[in-house]
């Protein structure tokens, strides 16, 4: 890969990164239409020259947390395609209850998966985030830089009061928004249907950048996974272990422990979430569902919802 190439500044051009990964592969439409292209620009040289300065010089343990961060935060895209589109099916049954909570949910993971793309947070802080952290961090690191307008962090408060609201109270009148029609579920699904599409091309976007970085700064490192396997499986248990809060149980998910690591055989360095999520990682989902049968939710609608959005 050339110089020229990722910095654009010889010959007198200066061409930014952003322009550099559409011009390359194309997309990011959606993102183009919704974020100030002035703002989008800045933005993106700023975060890959924070990614260079990651990675210089690049080490095996970068290598296998950015490939973990890559894959986890494809989970959480499609995590959130699946409960927008199941939301799309409560809200035409009629489901009020629980439509809110995908919506909520649904908005909370694209968010997460930004997060976890962030090179100025630790993998620590964004592996489990908690609600309170993401409002803080989406706040912090995107909605102040301008990529994100206010709409988002507002459409998450609104979409989290009403989540509690039917969570923990029973509205007998069979809704809680009768004077206040800016809460009804089908008009924050409306908002949540324009916005998801923004959030998700974000996540996208960072991993582009995350992979120029990277092969900038000497694409292949040393296997040296003996010398480092409690840090390996450390950082593997961020995502795959899960303990009750009375010390009872102490889950591990071992399907997705042998994902990860044949993920980490298979991709030689972080690289674009768009060239895993909408095909492999669907495939997964797909094969572990019940069979479609012409009733009830279709989780084929997760991967025509992701080819739409992400690849737009």
């Amino acid at each position: 890969m050339s110089d020229f190439f990722l910095s654009g500044k010889k010959m007198g051009i200066c061409m930014g990164m952003f322009n550099n990964i559409i011009k390359d592969f194309g997309g990011f439409e959606i993102l183009s239409v919704n974020v100030d292209p002035v703002k989008i620009d800045k933005y993106c040289d700023s975060m890959y020259l924070q990614y260079c300065k990651l990675f210089k010089p690049p080490t095996y343990l970068q290598n296998v947390e950015w490939k973990l961060r890559h894959y986890n935060a494809g989970k959480k895209i499609a995590l959130s395609a699946l409960f927008y589109t199941q939301t799309k099916y409560f809200i035409n049954h009629n489901i009020k209850n629980i439509c809110y909570y995908s919506m909520y949910y649904s908005l909370f993971n694209a968010l997460s998966s930004n997060l976890l793309m962030l090179p100025q947070l630790k993998l620590g802080q964004v592996a489990r985030v908690s609600h309170g952290e993401v409002f803080k961090h989406v706040d912090n690191y995107i909605v102040r830089l301008g990529m994100y307008q206010d709409n988002v962090i507002i459409l998450l408060n609104q979409l989290r009061m009403m989540r509690e609201i039917y969570s923990y109270h029973l509205p007998l009148g069979g809704s809680y928004v009768n004077d206040n029609k800016e809460l009804d579920a089908a008009k924050l699904f409306l908002k949540l249907t324009n916005i998801l599409p923004v959030v998700l091309q974000f996540s996208n976007m960072l991993s582009y950048l995350t992979y120029y970085a990277w092969n900038k700064k000497g694409a292949s490192v040393t296997d040296e996974y003996n010398q480092y396997s409690d840090a390996v499986d450390y950082m593997f248990s961020y995502f795959i272990s899960f303990k009750d809060h009375l010390g009872n149980y102490s889950l591990i998910d071992d399907a997705d422990y042998e994902r990860q690591g044949y993920f980490l055989r298979q991709v030689s360095a972080p690289s674009p979430i768009n060239w895993f999520v909408d095909a492999k990682m669907c495939d997964d989902l797909e094969g572990g569902w019940e069979p479609f049968e012409n009733h009830g939710y279709d989780i084929c609608d997760v991967l025509t919802y992701l080819a739409d959005v992400i690849n737009a």
